[in-house]
C-alpha cells in the first residue's frame, strides 16, 4: 500500500507515515520526514511553549510515563539493536562538535552528585572486581609504552594538594596550597618550592616508617645541590665534598634558612641568585664561633655566600678552616 504526502506531494509506502486515528486510513496525511521538518521549525519559533506545557502538566506526564514504561523500554531495545551503527556515528559526531558543552555538563553533574557517584562506584567495584582486574591486565599489556610515558610525566609533575596534603602535613613539613598544587619548604635552604610527585611519595613512605634499605628519610629538597650539601641527607654527619673536621660545628638549620630568606637567596660576594648558580648556598659567620660563641646563632653576624665564594673567603689570612676550628 502506498499513499501521497499532502506536504511534499510524493507517493510513499505506508510505513513512512505515522499512524493517526483522525484519518480514515488511520495514517497521517504528512510523511514522517515532512512532519519532522515542520516540528523542528515550530520548536525554533516557539521555544517557551514546552517549558510552560511541562509545568502545567507535570502530573499527567508522570502518569503517562508510569503507564508506558514497559512499552518504551521494548521500543528502545528494538531500535538500538537495529540501529547500532547509526547511533555510534551520531554519538561520535556529537562528541566532536560539542566537547565544551559536555565537559561543562560533567563538571556540574559531578559537583551536584558527589555522594551518589561515590556510592555507585563502590557498588560497581564490589560487583565487578574480576571484570575490572581483567580489563586492567589487558590494557596494561596492550599499552606498555604509553604507560611508561604517562608515568614519567606524572611522577615528574607537580604534586596535587588535595591528594597529598593530609598525608604529608607533619610538623617538619610545612605546606601550603597554591592554585591546587602542594608547596613546601626545602629542608636545607628553607625556600618554598613545588615538589614532584615521586619525591612526595617517597617522603610519605618514610614518614610511615617504611624507609629505604640505606636508611634515607627521603626529605624534600628544592635541588640536587641542596640535597648533597645538607648534613641530614642520607644521615651523613659530613656532606659530600667536605673534609671530616671533627672540631667544626654545623650551622643550625633554622639560622641558615633565616639568613637565606633575608638575603633573598643571593650570594653577597658574586651577586648571583640560587637559580643562576650550579653550586649550593652556604651560611657564613662573619665572626667565627670560636671567637664569639655567644653570638653564634645571631642572624646579624651571618651572610649568604655560594660554595665557591665560601672557599675563597676561608683561604684568606686568619680565616682558614684550621684557624676557625674549635680547640678543646
Amino acid at each position: 500500500m502506498k499513499k501521497i504526502c499532502s506536504k511534499c506531494k510524493i507517493e510513499k509506502n505506508l510505513s513512512e507515515f505515522s499512524k493517526c486515528k483522525h484519518y480514515k486510513d488511520n495514517y497521517h496525511c504528512w510523511c514522517k520526514q515532512c512532519k519532522k521538518k515542520y516540528n523542528k521549525q515550530w520548536k525554533i519559533k516557539n521555544p517557551e511553549y514546552k517549558k510552560v506545557y511541562d509545568e502545567n502538566n507535570k502530573e499527567k506526564n508522570k502518569e503517562y510515563r508510569e503507564r508506558t514504561k514497559d512499552r518504551i523500554t521494548e521500543i528502545k531495545e528494538i531500535y538500538y539493536k537495529n540501529n547500532i551503527v547509526k547511533i555510534l556515528k551520531y554519538q561520535q559526531e556529537y562528541c566532536k562538535n560539542n566537547k565544551e558543552k559536555l565537559i561543562k555538563r560533567r563538571k556540574i553533574w559531578n559537583e551536584e552528585n558527589k555522594e551518589y557517584k561515590k556510592e555507585y562506584s563502590k557498588k560497581y567495584y564490589e560487583n565487578n572486581k574480576e571484570q575490572i582486574a581483567e580489563r586492567k591486565k589487558i590494557y596494561h599489556e596492550n599499552n606498555k609504552e604509553h604507560k611508561k610515558e604517562y608515568d614519567k610525566k606524572y611522577y615528574n609533575s607537580k604534586a596535587n594538594y588535595d591528594t597529598f596534603a593530609l598525608q604529608i602535613s607533619w610538623d617538619n613539613n610545612p605546606i601550603r596550597n597554591i592554585d591546587g598544587y602542594l608547596q613546601t619548604k626545602c629542608t636545607y635552604c628553607g625556600k618554598w618550592y613545588f615538589p614532584v610527585v615521586s619525591s612526595v611519595q617517597y617522603r610519605i613512605t618514610a614518614l610511615n616508617g617504611k624507609a629505604s634499605s640505606d636508611g634515607t628519610e627521603n626529605r624534600l629538597y628544592c635541588s640536587d645541590e641542596c640535597k648533597q650539601v645538607c648534613p641530614i641527607f642520607h644521615k651523613k654527619t659530613w656532606p659530600k665534598g667536605f673534609k671530616n673536621y671533627s672540631n667544626v660545628r654545623e650551622v643550625q638549620p633554622e639560622l641558615r634558612q633565616m639568613v637565606f630568606e633575608r638575603d633573598e637567596y643571593t650570594c653577597i660576594k658574586c651577586g648571583k641568585n640560587q637559580d643562576e648558580l650550579t653550586v649550593p648556598l652556604h651560611c657564613h659567620h662573619i665572626e667565627g664561633i670560636v671567637q664569639n660563641p655567644i653570638m653564634s646563632a645571631d642572624i646579624d653576624i651571618c651572610v649568604t655566600v655560594c660554595k665557591i665564594c665560601h672557599k675563597e673567603i676561608h683561604q684568606e689570612d686568619g680565616c682558614g678552616y684550621n684557624d676557625m676550628k674549635c680547640k678543646n
